[in-house]
Parts: structure tokens; sequence; C-alpha cells
């Protein structure tokens, strides 16, 4: 018998630049040995703070987390309550820049923003004077928060960009280590570069599963496989067949060489995989129309490719030039699909129709895709121009240019959740442990129809109604509808925001990682935003960390007191594996001990 050891040393040279194939050997091997997954970090922003009500009413709660909460009410409709830990009391530190855009950099780094930007309309745009906290845990030698053997450190998703004045600072999460000059109004003139975020969702995709799978193969003669075809990813997508299928070969080998329970667990990343591209797919086709035919539910397709039903062994009829032999050979269909069952029609026989004796294809394993996320056309987060689009503060519910506001909310939750599921399928494979994730700047235009009460058909844009009132509106009455329409519409964006990231989160708490533990587990995710309310105020703010009960956090609990967003990272850290509370950390105060233990 050949030997394990030959084997391996077999595959990862026919690997070559497969990437994610050789992380994938890399988890089984790991986790044959333990049933410990390595920590993950997500930091997630949300604009604006919040509604909370007199007395923080409408906030805090009377039990656990959110028991009681009228404003946390989307985490516990999405059974996240023991999975959280609710902070109110965090400020960020004073320096240069407006509330938003000297707040949000100083939220992300710790250290106040030395300086503002040049060349905007408005001199308040503060640029970082530090690197921002992951950054500082990744650039540590030996960081678990490093997914080894990938080329990637991290990844920035943002679902809407658009600010005032092309400001910088509200749109980003996540700064350098390096810094660069900038053209300043004030201050020294460097700052740490910024890292922004990526709007597409098949962008991020590609930039994650791009070298997935190896390069065409080359004989000793020197003969080299067809090339993929232009934009080879596009179009794998858009005839709706898996980034896998470009490596079944490999894939199968890469199974029988599975130590033992091993095998059940490859089978999670290849199931996030699926999901992930299941939630794309229509968007891309809209963008990309099929050139293959029709596809789509029933199977049918011009080529005989199956569309999805040819990869989710659906219906598995074929066009009138169906690939595979007469027998029909099993799709990826066999995976599962979308009931869950083995793919026994196969890809297609000579009459077009797909042959009986297909071989099975992987198993159906799981059948998680029969709940797959089918995405609205056009999935792109919204960019900023580049000089913004201007200030709309007089009337919220028109553009600069004086038509009606649009409606953006929807393309925002269509992005986020893609970005999410994303997101989900690199952790999940280890292609990446650290990422962040911007819903939109404090002083976004995102456009809201029917959450003004008595307007229903009316859009109103989110941060520029927040000027129209004072936090003291935010806070006049223990009772939401005693409150100001104003203030009424923004606890409703608010509510919008925590419901769309919930429902995110359930999806992560309810998957497992490629080790068979729960995501979520093993992903702490702090969810944070720039101010307290629309006073601008940047103490006794709001915020929330999210999973991680496995990298030992005590959740389920409310923690009100006066924290600096240092000693709430000095809380973070070491969950993930950085003990340093070295600047711009610092160590965890009182009201927080006891929130985190490391774990045996």
């Amino acid at each position: 018998m050949i030997s394990y050891r030959f084997k391996r040393r077999a595959f990862l040279t026919a690997m070559s630049g497969g990437v994610g194939l050789k992380i994938l050997l890399r988890n089984m091997e790991a986790s044959a040995q333990t049933t410990k997954s390595p920590g993950r970090l997500l930091v997630t922003h949300w604009p604006v703070g919040i509604v909370a009500g007199n007395g923080d009413a409408l906030f805090a709660a009377t039990s656990g987390s959110i028991g009681g909460s009228m404003g946390m009410q989307p985490f516990a409709d999405n059974n996240l309550g023991a999975d959280m830990t609710v902070i109110k009391g965090i400020s960020t530190p004073g320096g240069s820049g407006g509330s938003h855009e000297g707040g949000t950099p100083a939220l992300v780094t710790g250290v106040g923003c030395p300086g503002t930007r040049s060349g905007e309309q408005e001199s308040d745009d503060g640029y970082a004077g530090g690197p921002s906290f992951e950054q500082v845990m990744l650039s540590v030698a030996g960081t678990p928060l490093k997914a080894p053997g990938s080329s990637l450190n991290y990844v920035n998703a943002g679902c809407d960009t658009r600010t005032d004045f092309g400001e910088v600072s509200t749109k980003c999460l996540s700064y350098s280590m390096t810094k660069q000059s900038v053209g300043a109004v004030s201050g020294p003139g460097q700052e740490n570069i910024p890292l922004m975020p990526t709007l597409s969702p098949l962008t991020l995709y590609n930039n994650l599963f791009s070298n997935f799978v190896p390069p065409a193969f080359i004989d000793p003669n020197g003969v080299a496989a067809a090339p993929p075809p232009a934009d080879a990813m596009l179009t794998a997508l858009a005839s709706r067949r898996s980034v896998l299928d470009f490596a079944k070969t490999e894939i199968d080998m890469l199974r029988q060489m599975a130590p033992g329970e091993a095998k059940t667990r490859l089978d999670l990343h290849f199931d996030a995989i699926q999901q992930m591209e299941d939630s794309v797919n229509v968007a891309i086709n809209n963008g990309y129309p099929n050139p293959m035919g029709a596809g789509g539910q029933a199977g049918s397709n011009m080529m005989g490719m199956g569309g999805m039903g040819g990869a989710g062994g659906q219906a598995g009829n074929m066009g009138n030039a169906g690939r595979g032999g007469t027998t029909g050979m099993a799709g990826s269909g066999g995976r599962g699909g979308t009931t869950g069952t083995a793919g026994t029609t196969g890809r297609g026989g000579t009459t077009g129709t797909a042959g009986t004796t297909g071989s099975g294809g992987m198993g159906g394993s799981s059948g998680s895709c029969k709940n797959s996320i089918v995405m609205p056309a056009n999935v792109m987060g919204a960019a900023d121009p580049m000089r913004g689009v201007g200030n709309t503060y007089g009337d919220p519910t028109k553009q600069v240019n004086g038509s009606a506001a649009v409606e953006d909310s929807p393309n925002l939750a269509t992005v986020g959740k893609a970005h999410m599921s994303v997101l989900k399928a690199a952790f999940i494979c280890d292609i990446v442990r650290c990422g962040t994730f911007l819903w939109a700047p404090g002083t976004n235009h995102v456009g809201y129809k029917g959450l003004f009460p008595g307007q229903m058909n009316t859009v109103y844009q989110h941060h520029p109604q927040s000027h129209k009132i004072y936090t003291e509106d935010t806070t006049a009455s223990a009772s939401l509808t005693s409150l100001n329409t104003s203030a009424q519409f923004l606890f409703a964006v608010q509510q919008w925001f925590f419901r769309n990231f919930a429902e995110g989160l359930k999806d992560w708490k309810n998957s497992f990682d490629g080790f068979g533990n729960g995501l979520l587990d093993y992903t702490v995710v702090p969810y944070v935003t720039e101010v307290l309310a629309t006073g601008h105020q940047r103490s006794s703010m709001p915020a929330m960390i999210i999973g991680g009960k496995a990298l030992g956090f005590a959740h389920n609990k409310y923690v009100k007191g006066n924290f600096t967003v240092n000693q709430f990272w000095g809380l973070i850290g070491p969950s993930v594996g950085h003990t340093s509370t070295a600047a711009p950390f610092a160590a965890v105060p009182s009201g927080l001990s006891g929130l985190w233990t490391k774990p045996a």
C-alpha cells in the first residue's frame, strides 16, 4: 500500500498553485489531530449611533445581554442573546476632524487623528495617526490570525461608501502599519495608509478564491492543457458551475487521502463555497448574460452544461449538445443540490438527456444548498463619487440636484448578505482569519422608504435626517412613539442595520467550519459605531462583542460603565492570541473583567 506521506507529497506537487486545496489538506490533517479551530476576527460597524430613549430604556437589557430591550430585539429574534455581550460606555480619544470624520479613525486605531486632509470641500476629514487594531495584531510574528499557507492576511468588505464630500475617514475601517504623505490642512501630513473596503462581493470572492484550484497542467513535453477562457472565474459562475468543478480529479484525490472523520469536515468546505457561489449567481448572470442558453431551475442549457439543474441534481435534463458519454456522468449535483440527495441523473448523454448510471457525484453530504440565498440584480455596493454626493441636510428627501432621494436600502441589504456569505466561506475554508465589514459611512446617504412615520412612500436619507435633531430628542422619552418623528425614523434605521446583521450572524451560528466546530463560536465579531447619537458625542457609545464563546467569552451580559476603545480592544485581543497591552491596546478595567477567560 502506498504510504500517506508519499500520497501527500504527490498531491501537493500536483496542486502547484492550488493554494486553496493545499489549505484544505492542511486543515484535514490538523483536524484529524485536534478538534480545536483557529480563532477568527471580523471587525464590523454600523453608522450614526443609536436612539437610546430616556434612561437607555430603548437599548438597555433588563435580563441577559438583550432581554427586554426593544432596540436589540432583532438579535433576540435571531436567537443570539447567549452569543453576545452588549456594552454601553465606549469612548474614543480626541484629535482633529469632525465627529464622524475624526471619530471613525479613532474608533478603529485607538489614536486621535493628528490632522485633516486638504483638497476637499470641507476641512474636517481626519487622517489616521496609527494602524488599526487588527493590523497591529497581524503584524506580530507568529500571530494565529494569519492562515498558514494563504497569500492573504485579511479582507475588507464594504456595502456603500457614499459620503458628503468624498471624505476617506468615514468609509475606512482598516489602516496599514505603513505611513505615507498626505495633503494636509493641519497636522504633520503623515498618515497610516487607508486600506479601503471592496464594494463588490464578486471581486471579494475572486480575490479569495481565484487560485483556490491549480493552474493548467503542463506535461513533460511542455504541452499545456487548453488555457481557461478569459475571466474564467466569472465564466464558471455565469454557467453555474462550481469552482470545484475545475479540480474534480484533485478533489477526489483529496477525499481518498482524507484521514477518517476529516472527509465529513472536507465536505463542509465545499458546501460553504457552493452556498457562496449560489448567493451571487443571479447577479452575475444579470450583468453577464449566460452565453450558454437559459439554464436555470429546469437545468436546460444550449450547450448542455446544466445550469443549476446540472450543478444541483435538481433536474438533470440537458440541452442538445449534452456533455458526457452515453451513460452520463454525475455533475456537481451529486454533492446534494438543493434537496441534499446525490445527483443520479448525471451530466447528459448523447441525446441531450442525462444518462441514468451517473457516478453519484460526491455523496450529497449535507444538502445545505437548499437554503441558498438568491441575489437580486446588480449586486454592487454604491461607490462614493470623487467629491462625494453633497450636502442634502436641508431636505433629506432630495438629492443635491433636486430630484427625489433614491431607495438604496434593498441594495444595501443584498450586498451585505452577499459579502457575509463570501466572508463565511473564506473563514470556513481558512483562506483568511481576519476581516472588516462596513455597512455604510457615518456620513452616508443611504435612502430608506417607508421608515419615516406617516410617510410610507417617501424616501429619507439616513445621515442627512440625523442632522434634523439632537441627542436630547432621542432621549426625551422612554416610549418610542413619544419621541419626535425624526427620532422614530432613526430608530427604524438602527433596527434595519441590527436586523440585517443579526440574520447574517444567525447563518454563521448555524454553520460549521472545516474542523467541524461552530463557525460563530470560534469567530469574535466586534460591532461598533463612531458616535453615540445625533449630537455626535464620542463617549458613552454602544458596542457589542458577538461570537467567540469557544475562544473564552462569557456572553449573555449587558455592561454599562466608562471604557476607552483601547480597553475594549484589550479585552478582545487575547481571544485571538494578542496578549500585549502595549498601545494602542490597554489593560482591561475592572468593569470589563470576567467577560473573557482564557480557555483550557
